[in-house]
């Protein structure tokens, strides 16, 4: 029997708009186990193609999916990757977030975000102690942390639907348990000014990476 870590009488349909190719994705919706990995499965029907955590995967042939993946929970974060634009539906109990502990060890941890609206960074991580170096992305956004600042970087707020990476800089293990939000409204987040430039298309590929870089001019640092 599985434990249910849900708020009663609470329900809600989980919307969640894929691109054509890879996804990162978490639920706050609750889908557990295997029952919430054939949810997964059914809901993504012929679209779906893989379904892949930190660890294991699953694959979509003619309709049967094969794989080491036997599971779901809304701790995790997983990647999709989806034959063309899809709406994924998942129906279902919201989860009380204050019910569900991640725990970020050191280096890389993929983790969800089982809550139903945005979060500012720092209030989400607001029940841990950030060491310098932390840094926590998504799939096409970053923000590092660094003591005496913050978190700074592109990656302002967390959200709903959205799947994460976090890096534990630290050798101790942090225990992460995102703060059930005060209302059903987003919070408001301000935003850097959009900067028109080339993008990578992030769905072509299920993974990718930061760079933090200091440019050098003839022997001087340039500053922001």
């Amino acid at each position: 029997t599985e434990s249910v870590n849900i708020k009663a009488n609470f329900t809600c349909s989980q919307r969640t708009e894929l691109s054509a190719g890879w996804n990162w994705t978490s639920f706050h919706t609750f889908i557990y186990g295997y029952n919430g990995l054939l949810a997964l499965e059914l809901s993504l029907g012929d679209y779906g193609l893989h379904i892949k955590n930190q660890n294991s995967f699953v694959t979509n042939h003619n309709g049967a999916w094969y794989g080491s993946l036997t599971s779901v929970d809304v701790e995790q974060m997983y990647i999709i990757r989806v034959s063309e634009d899809f709406t994924l539906v998942l129906n279902g109990l919201v989860v009380n977030p204050e019910n569900y502990q991640i725990s970020l060890t050191k280096s890389w941890k993929w983790i969800g975000y089982p809550v139903s609206v945005e979060m500012p960074v720092a209030e989400a991580f607001s029940g841990i102690s950030p060491s310098d170096g932390d840094v926590i992305k998504t799939q096409g956004e970053f923000a590092m942390y660094n003591e005496g600042i913050g978190w700074s970087g592109n990656l302002t707020k967390m959200k709903p639907g959205k799947g994460y990476m976090y890096y534990n800089n630290s050798n101790s293990t942090k225990t992460l348990t995102y703060p059930t939000p005060s209302s059903g409204q987003s919070r408001n987040v301000e935003t850097e000014d959009e900067i028109t430039h080339w993008t990578a298309d992030d769905t072509k590929y299920p993974s990718n990476m930061n760079m933090v870089a200091v440019l050098n001019v003839d022997g001087n640092e340039l500053g922001a």
